[in-house]
């Protein structure tokens, strides 16, 4: 795959800042690129806590939703939250029924069938929440393009409380876009055109969060910050899972949350740390990411999500522990799904590589597993990849995007073709009827809008930094930089001409690269995860190489050492043409 390395070059007075802040030029540097760029928001970034979180009645409609629920339980009326069956919606069902019940409320929670409703709020559940005698439905991390659902819910004579995240549907007009809202009592969406929240990039979990902070204020309910604390857990678990931006709010949600796992008292998710032979006063975003979020999440897949909402409001210990290694037996289920599927998926996906957009029917794979196959195709051909397959007489697939590719947009230009679609710029879930697939498919290829350049995958590199420069002392100042994730990545240097003294494959597969490296005079280790066949195949023919690295404390029986852990690679004659 073409790729293009660029280096991040904004300004600032780099000397002033590292005296302000007592740090090495080099943090600043690194801070700088991550986007704060006054003193306040350098110290924001480094310092901020829970008292910089935005205040939740900023929020449109925030007033009413709280006004609302304060009458329901005032009267004694039974409030049903319906969630999402991911990790984020899963997280903000558990927020919200806690927070509600703190208020006093009788609060239950319903989620999504994959199977049964599709993506997200269906008729059935309404239906189910007016038959259980449920006066008031509010949504989480869902609801903002349920219009149908919703407007079914109203005529039955509940009252709806949307809580969401997600792009809003629109329509044009002689005066630009207007939104397109659902017939709620209340639509809470930072993403809504009109909503003066000064941050759109929440998870669903973290504006369920939000209007819960609201109403135990409005309510005064004492004990509410020992609460706002335990909960904050699960508002970082979700924002990690759901893959947001780790800037501005979410960086603090995340950075306090991960603090407060040490004194987690949720026995269902302690459970689940405990069967994955983690530690919850270290947990590491790549844990939640990469680990338990996909428990989590294989429920929502193979089974019901209400198995992993329930392990969450589990109270006894063993039966917590149960519930957790069965989640874990799914999401062992569903990696060898996850491989079957990709496996056929690459085979048509070969078969297309000219398109400029993927759009697959992939026979007899697992429905849910048809957005992690995307993700993977995405970044095998760094192209928007879609992946259908057969559910109930339509076709429901999901989609994952590259940056030059806003999915929710394309799939809104031609909306009349699905069934029912949702998400948005990065990725979409929909359904779509079977005689549709070709108008969809040649509309979305048309009409890709993408350009030779968009398919070049772009590396974004921090600085030239030459490893020699590296200190211990330097890297544990660089941890202040952490949570790293989507929109905080790791440090990530780029250095030329880097000698290579020695070369060997370790693991147990023989699939990883141990270096030794030397520059002015000192030896350092590295290790090299992606490419290693290539990367070996070169060092055959030159000891010289260009990387793209990021330095880490390597630390083994002991012994502390700097480690360069090399991304991607180029030699001399790529090196011109392959960076900038």
């Amino acid at each position: 795959m073409k790729q293009q390395w660029y280096t991040q070059n904004k300004k600032a007075d780099f000397q002033r800042l590292a005296e302000r802040f007592g740090l090495s030029p080099v943090t600043i540097r690194l801070i700088r690129n991550r986007g704060p760029e006054t003193d306040a928001a350098f110290e924001k970034y480094l310092h901020g806590s829970i008292r910089d979180l935005y205040n939740p009645w900023n929020m449109k409609d925030m007033a009413k939703a709280v006004s609302l629920i304060k009458e329901t339980i005032a009267d004694g009326r039974k409030i049903r939250v319906i969630g999402d069956y991911d990790i984020d919606g899963v997280c903000a069902s558990f927020i919200l029924k806690e927070m509600l019940q703190a208020a006093g409320a009788d609060a239950d929670v319903d989620i999504p069938h994959r199977i049964k409703d599709g993506y997200g709020v269906s008729r059935r559940l309404m239906q189910n929440a007016k038959e259980d005698g449920a006066a008031l439905v509010i949504t989480c991390d869902n609801g903002i393009s349920a219009r149908d659902a919703i407007h079914y819910a109203k005529e039955a004579g509940l009252a709806v409380i949307v809580t969401d995240h997600h792009e809003v549907p629109f329509e044009e007009n002689a005066d630009g876009c207007c939104d397109i809202l659902p017939e709620a009592d209340a639509v809470i969406d930072p993403k809504r055109s009109d909503c003066p929240y000064p941050f759109q990039g929440l998870c669903g979990a973290a504006v369920a969060f939000k209007l819960g902070q609201a109403l135990l204020e409005a309510l005064a309910v004492e004990q509410r910050q020992a609460l706002y604390e335990e909960l904050l857990c699960f508002c970082a678990f979700a924002t990690i899972g759901d893959i947001m931006e780790l800037k501005d709010e979410n960086r603090i949600l995340v950075k306090e949350g991960l603090r407060h796992f040490a004194d987690l008292k949720n026995v269902g998710l302690r459970a689940l740390i405990a069967v994955n032979g983690l530690d919850p006063a270290h947990l590491t975003p790549e844990q939640i990411g990469f680990i338990l979020g996909p428990c989590i999440n294989a429920a929502g897949r193979l089974d019901s999500a209400m198995l992993a909402y329930g392990l969450l409001n589990e109270t006894d210990a063993n039966a917590a522990l149960a519930q957790a290694l069965h989640l874990k037996e799914l999401n062992d289920q569903r990696k060898t799904l996850t491989q079957e599927g990709l496996e056929r998926a690459v085979a048509l996906a070969e078969q297309e590589r000219q398109a400029p957009v993927l759009f697959l029917y992939v026979k007899e794979i697992h429905e849910s597993v048809a957005g992690i196959i995307a993700g993977r195709l995405r970044e095998l051909y760094n192209k928007p990849s879609f992946v259908l397959t057969d559910s109930g007489g339509l076709l429901k697939g999901a989609g994952r995007s590259i940056e030059a590719y806003s999915m929710f947009d394309r799939l809104q230009a031609c909306g009349e073709l699905f069934s029912k679609f949702g998400g948005h710029k990065m990725a979409a879930g929909f359904s779509l009827p079977p005689e549709n697939f070709e108008k969809a498919k040649a509309f979305l290829t048309a009409h890709c809008g993408l350009t030779a350049e968009d398919f070049v995958q772009k590396v974004s590199v921090d600085f030239q930094m030459p490893p020699s420069y590296i200190t211990m002392d330097l890297l544990q100042e660089i941890r202040q930089l952490a949570p790293f994730g989507n929109g905080n990545p790791e440090p990530c240097f780029v250095e030329r001409d880097l000698k290579v003294t020695g070369y060997r494959l370790v693991g147990e597969m023989k699939n990883v690269l141990s270096l030794n490296f030397e520059q002015n005079g000192r030896h350092i280790k590295g290790v090299c995860f992606r490419d290693v066949e290539a990367l070996t195949e070169e060092l055959k023919n030159s000891d010289t190489l260009t990387i793209v690295y990021r330095p880490r404390l390597n630390e083994y029986r002991e012994t502390v050492s700097v480690e360069l852990v090399v991304e991607y690679f180029a030699n001399r004659r790529e090196d011109a043409s392959n960076n900038n």
